[in-house]
């Protein structure tokens, strides 16, 4: 089921009756609603453990009430609920979501402000500039799997930064509209204009 036709049935219900849902598409209980039909309709999908915890994330979205293990641990601390609460961990499933599990490296590429950044990295580089380059540097990157970060660097068309740490790519072995030439042997820089 989709997140259109599961907003669609929550508005036929409170049209046939008014306080269906918290009477609104905007309250808490149509919130609700829409999660858990929506999260069902993956359930099979979704239910993978939680690296480094005891919980799936199946029970991180759609828990109820005490299933919720941190809703229950704070019951047992504080003997109360919290004043606010949403007993599913949304926030967290976020942080702990992935469609694929891939084994990627980033690589800065030499596009516009990419090049500049490439060179303050490698050169002298005081270590108070080296967070605000690396979170410039996350806009000029592309994600390559081991197999191509072989390729490139076989090619010549790799440069490796702080003890191979950080990865870049040469002049030539991008190209705004092709992307990256991993075997190295296209004339990009030749299509300049």
């Amino acid at each position: 089921m989709t997140g259109k036709e599961i907003s669609k049935n929550i508005l036929v219900d409170i049209k046939k009756d008014v306080s269906a849902h918290g009477g609104s598409i905007l309250s808490m209980q149509a919130m609700e609603k829409y999660f858990k039909d929506f999260y069902s309709s993956f359930e099979v999908d979704l239910d993978y453990p939680i690296k480094g915890m005891n919980e799936t994330m199946v029970q991180l979205l759609m828990a109820e009430g005490f299933e919720n293990s941190y809703l229950k641990e704070y019951y047992l601390e504080y003997e109360k609920l919290p004043s606010l609460c949403i007993a599913n961990s949304y926030n967290t499933a976020a942080k702990n979501f992935k469609v694929i599990d891939s084994p990627t490296t980033s690589v800065i590429v030499p596009y516009r402000e990419g090049n500049d950044t490439i060179a303050e990295l490698n050169g002298d580089t005081e270590i108070e500039d080296l967070s605000s380059l690396f979170q410039k540097a996350q806009q000029y990157t592309v994600n390559l799997y081991q197999n191509q970060l072989n390729l490139l660097n076989e090619s010549g068309s790799l440069i490796k930064l702080f003890d191979d740490k950080v990865y870049a790519l040469k002049e030539g072995a991008y190209d705004l509209e092709y992307g990256v030439d991993v075997e190295g042997d296209s004339e990009f820089h030749l299509l300049s204009y």
